[in-house]
């Protein structure tokens, strides 16, 4: 295992157990996806990309046609805080808001 990536894990151990401890924290939540996803960025990196080649270039020129619109969009409802979805610390009852959307 490389430096690099034992820092990491230890930085998502960190962050796992702080979250442990307090479940309902936003802030220690969003270091715990952070560290999460640093490590997965390290141990599966994007594919390092060639230049086009110049007739590729230019088969990538904008349409003269606007695409259609989308018409209609699913509702995915409102964003809420995680804790104001376990405010009565009842994990079943939150779901079961969240299943109906509120």
């Amino acid at each position: 295992m490389d430096e690099r990536l034992a820092a990491i894990n230890e930085q998502v151990a960190a962050a796992v157990d702080a979250w442990m401890a307090d479940p309902r924290d936003v802030g220690v939540y969003q270091r715990m996806v952070a560290a999460v996803e640093a490590r997965r960025a390290h141990l599966h990196p994007p594919p390092r990309l060639r230049p086009l080649e110049p007739d590729a270039q230019a088969s990538l020129a904008p349409a003269e046609e606007p695409a259609e619109e989308i018409v209609g969009t699913a509702d995915i409802g409102s964003v809420q805080r995680v804790g104001s979805l376990l405010a009565g610390g009842d994990p079943r009852a939150a779901i079961e808001r969240l299943r109906r959307g509120r």
